[in-house]
């Protein structure tokens, strides 16, 4: 949320989860957000508004 509108790199993402980004699997970070999209529709009725940005990250847009 301190982010939003600005594009975050996938690195930027999987140095938030672990210590060690170079024996992070980057598709793991892929299920991690496909399974965080379906878990917010669930609850939420909506989807969560956060967007690949190819080549560069996933960027969280305003409402």
């Amino acid at each position: 949320m301190k982010y939003r509108s600005q594009v975050i790199s996938r690195d930027v993402l999987i140095a938030a989860l672990t210590d060690n980004i170079h024996t992070f699997d980057p598709h793991r970070l892929d299920s991690l957000i496909h399974r965080l999209r379906r878990k917010v529709l669930a609850s939420a009725g909506q989807p969560l508004p956060l967007n690949v940005v190819h080549g560069a990250g996933y960027l969280l847009a305003e409402d």
